[in-house]
């Protein structure tokens, strides 16, 4: 995405063009620390760097990448991120085929470290490659622990949408009660491990 105005852009469309950056100049907690891109504005967007050219700097933040015209740029800081960090550990789990607790490990610290969607899909992968596991079911997405039941969970079906009876059924899981969009399941206590 490229910001600027382009010869025979009309005023409008550089106040969009604007607001837009300025929508996107909000900052990120300090645990995701990365490069900095301090721009002439007085505005820093932090982020990892994936491209520097003479027309533009572009940066990937968790959520998607934006792209500064290098005149707008006054300077940069340059850093390491918890989100850089992530992808690097994620990269190790991928070449050396981690097991699921591992995954579940990352997407322990990355919670910790307030990466929300770089947790769900760690927890994801871990969930794939062992759905068994201890510890596993309140990391899925959309599923709590209940406050008063530790062996039941609350299901959030508008985020858990795709068979998530069928799914936490395969993992040991039986239907308690199902109303509008909240689902509550429970192991029982034979099925429990002590």
């Amino acid at each position: 995405m490229m910001m600027g105005i382009r010869q025979g852009q009309s005023i409008r469309g550089s106040v969009v063009a604007a607001a837009s950056l300025l929508m996107f100049c909000i900052p990120i907690p300090r645990a995701a620390r990365a490069d900095i891109v301090h721009l002439k504005n007085g505005r820093a967007m932090e982020g990892m760097i994936l491209e520097e050219s003479p027309e533009q700097v572009l940066l990937r933040l968790p959520f998607g990448e934006i792209g500064f015209p290098r005149a707008s740029v006054l300077r940069i800081d340059r850093g390491k991120s918890a989100f850089e960090e992530f992808l690097d550990l994620r990269l190790e789990l991928q070449r050396e085929d981690g097991t699921a607790s591992e995954w579940l490990e990352l997407a322990q610290w990355a919670e910790r470290e307030g990466l929300d969607h770089s947790a769900r899909e760690a927890t994801l992968i871990a969930a794939r490659l062992d759905p068994g596991l201890p510890g596993l079911v309140p990391w899925l997405p959309g599923v709590r622990l209940h406050p008063d039941r530790p062996e039941t969970l609350v299901v959030d079906t508008h985020v858990a949408r795709v068979l998530p009876l069928q799914v936490l059924h395969l993992l040991g899981f039986r239907k308690l009660r199902w109303q509008r969009h909240v689902l509550l399941v429970s192991r029982r206590r034979f099925d429990t491990r002590q």
